[in-house]
């Protein structure tokens, strides 16, 4: 196991992230630390990082020597995104971080940025083409990815700082002011033909503004879930948070939920950004990654040191399994038999393999509560698996798993207000729920000893019944007498008789 901090120089912020990394390559987060820098009339009018600046870093970068010591880090390894590159005393800030963090500071191109962002993307979401838009302070990257390659990108010079502190909309925003900031990024936006004319599948946005608008937009519509990553939203949406901010004066917006305190001067600036490109590229579909380049970095560490997982769910999944010291061989074998069973039963259900991703997080996870308390640990499952971050999943994705993985025990319903959850299920995802859950259930039961002794399942569909024709290489005469407590359940769901039979048992 390893531990590695991470320090960006961002800029109106350091952050520094610390995880620990397991020998097989999975990260978790451990501590993560945001401190607001004041440099934006630095940047805006000389380039040239002052005495009182440089001082102010100083301070914050030894209280981070501080927290990587506590936390024992291994390595730490420190980046300046590229508005650094323009300052004509790099030296100077360079030595800071050698003085106290003994790192050196690696100063980041767009094109770094850009294939920062790609890895965000690639290490974290599923997706086949996609354009990726990064709004910082003082620049918006842009990012074309296909099959996993960057196709084209380029850097336009708004950004959040520069667009609020150019057209004054620090404070409340006159309707002049305003309209002739959306003019300015309008005319900017032009520059990008050569991207309209691309074909994508999703739009995709990163970056403290739109994190900073996902999170009011979440606070205002009382989402259940605190994950804000691979979170889907719309246009109508985001406008109408940037309608919300734009309307308001700095203390107001300060007393928004879901407001960061340090970005209350700039975020009219940035939603105005993202505003203009939204109508821009006419996206209806807007998905949000809450990863940032410290998790970028962390990727790109991995895939340096590590021999790890390549699909990114199963990097997830299997990283989850080996921290929480859940059971891998059962685990993997409840995963084989639910999807064996869903795969046959396709005609009943006819759901099809888009919930293949679910059935895989649900039957993995079903045991995760145990960490917490072998009793009820199907309801410490639901809140394990619903408050983690998983790759590869939407948040309905994320609801399904939970909700299927919190009914896998035959002696414990799982009754929990769907009412709460709306957002993420309508009636036909607790239908989904129930025609999934049983299954897994049906698997849990066929394994209850946690040996694999059921090896194959023969099923065959009549017009009044399922017939389960079970394969196992040992007496599972315990396994048949729980599964058969599922009969009832089953036909509730399935509106057939279960049967199951062990007349193809060939153990010694």
């Amino acid at each position: 196991m390893k531990r590695l901090s991470v320090v960006t120089l961002e800029s109106s912020s350091i952050k520094i992230l610390t995880a620990k990394i397991n020998y097989d390559g999975y990260f978790k987060i451990i501590d993560e630390i945001i401190t607001p820098i004041s440099t934006s009339e630095i940047f805006l009018h000389h380039k040239f990082l002052s005495e009182k600046i440089l001082l102010e870093i100083d301070n914050i970068l030894n209280s981070y020597s501080l927290v990587s010591s506590n936390f024992n880090s291994d390595e730490v390894i420190s980046m300046a995104t590229s508005i650094y590159n323009d300052i004509s005393n790099k030296d100077a800030l360079s030595n800071l971080f050698i003085k106290n963090l003994n790192s050196n500071l690696k100063y980041l191109s767009n094109k770094d940025e850009a294939y920062y962002d790609y890895l965000n993307l690639s290490n974290s979401i599923y997706y086949k083409s996609a354009l990726v838009i990064e709004t910082a302070g003082y620049s918006t990257n842009f990012c074309m990815i296909s099959n996993k390659k960057i196709i084209n990108s380029m850097t336009l010079p708004i950004g959040s700082i520069n667009i609020s502190y150019t057209y004054n909309l620090q404070d409340r925003a006159s309707k002049e002011n305003l309209s002739s900031a959306l003019t300015h990024i309008h005319k900017e936006l032009l520059k990008l033909k050569a991207f309209k004319t691309m074909k994508y599948d999703s739009v995709y946005f990163i970056g403290d503004t739109i994190q900073c608008l996902n999170r009011i937009d979440r606070y205002k519509k009382n989402l259940p879930l605190t994950i804000a990553h691979n979170y889907i939203t719309s246009d109508v949406s985001l406008i109408d948070i940037f309608n919300i901010v734009k309307s308001k004066s700095h203390v107001q917006r300060n007393r928004l939920e879901g407001m960061s305190s340090h970005l209350a001067s700039t975020i009219v600036g940035g939603a105005a950004i993202i505003y203009e490109i939204i109508d821009y590229f006419k996206a209806s579909t807007i998905t949000i990654s809450n990863r940032n380049i410290n998790d970028s970095i962390i990727f790109e560490y991995i895939d340096n040191n590590y021999d790890h997982i390549e699909d990114i769910l199963d990097y997830s999944l299997y990283g989850m399994i080996n921290n929480l010291n859940i059971n891998k061989k059962h685990a993997k074998h409840i995963y084989d038999l639910t999807l064996l069973l869903f795969n046959k039963l396709q005609p009943l259900h006819r759901l099809n393999s888009s919930y293949e991703k679910v059935i895989k997080t649900a039957s993995l996870l079903h045991d995760a509560g145990i960490s917490i308390n072998y009793y009820n640990h199907h309801k410490h499952s639901f809140y394990l698996i619903l408050s983690s971050y998983i790759n590869g999943l939407t948040h309905k994705e994320l609801f399904l798993s939970a909700s299927i993985a919190a009914s896998h025990r035959n002696r414990d319903n799982y009754n929990f207000s769907f009412g709460e959850y709306a957002p993420f299920a309508n009636k036909y995802d607790t239908m989904v729920i129930n025609k999934i859950s049983i299954l897994l259930r049906i698997a849990e039961s066929l394994d209850i000893s946690m040996n694999s002794s059921v090896k194959d399942i023969d099923l065959e569909i009549t017009e009044n019944s399922v017939i389960l024709d079970i394969i196992a290489d040992k007496d599972i005469t315990l396994e048949i007498t729980e599964a058969r407590k599922c009969i009832r359940k089953f036909k509730e769901i399935y509106d057939r008789n279960l049967i199951i039979n062990i007349n193809k048992i060939p153990y010694k």
